[in-house]
């Protein structure tokens, strides 16, 4: 797993910090490495911006990344309204570093979290959209059984979360330092 640096910040000439200044890592590694070669833009801004756009896409904490509360369409257009606008997300190149960022990028505690909510979304979606009319009995009943196991499906995103907060306890561990029980205890 490659350590990502999520310092997102707009300067105050309203330019994007590069996204290759906080990860230099992934300028060697593929396919990333593959993006950053293909830019030919001053200071490679455009491979910063599709770099920004897929860890906005993909990294599920949303204290640090607040797109990804959006559900996934809704996400690619607020994205695409400053940071991603001339983005293809069709484009082969891109939808491989999107594809390869959750398993190159995050922790597998980070991506059972974004597994979840990914999961969770998709879901709700399915059951705001459900209409009764038109549905035979079949039909309804394994959707009113699908409802009553949704108690038992935000235990386990509960559960992911308690994991996940507790991996970002550890990690903020001063120097690196593993933190012992007692001083998670007082966090």
């Amino acid at each position: 797993m490659v350590q990502i640096n999520p310092g997102f910040t707009i300067k105050d000439d309203e330019q994007i910090i590069s996204f290759w200044d906080l990860n230099p890592q992934l300028i060697i590694r593929s396919p990333y490495a593959k993006l950053y070669e293909r830019d030919k833009s001053k200071d490679k801004n455009v491979s910063s911006s599709e770099m920004w756009t897929i860890f906005f896409m993909c990294y599920p904490d949303e204290s640090k990344n607040t797109f990804y509360s959006l559900p996934y369409e809704q996400r690619i257009d607020a994205l695409q309204y400053r940071i991603a606008k001339d983005i293809d997300f069709d484009e082969a190149l891109f939808k491989l570093c999107m594809e390869h960022f959750p398993f190159d990028c995050l922790s597998a505690v980070e991506r059972s979290l974004k597994e979840e909510i990914d999961s969770l979304m998709k879901r709700s979606r399915f059951i705001a959209d459900f209409d009764y009319e038109g549905k035979s009995m079949a039909e309804i009943k394994n959707f009113d059984t699908m409802r009553a196991q949704t108690p038992k499906i935000y235990d386990n995103y509960e559960m992911v979360q308690a994991k996940f907060t507790k991996e970002k306890q550890v990690l903020r561990a001063k120097g690196g330092a593993v933190v012992s029980k007692g001083q998670m205890q007082k966090w």
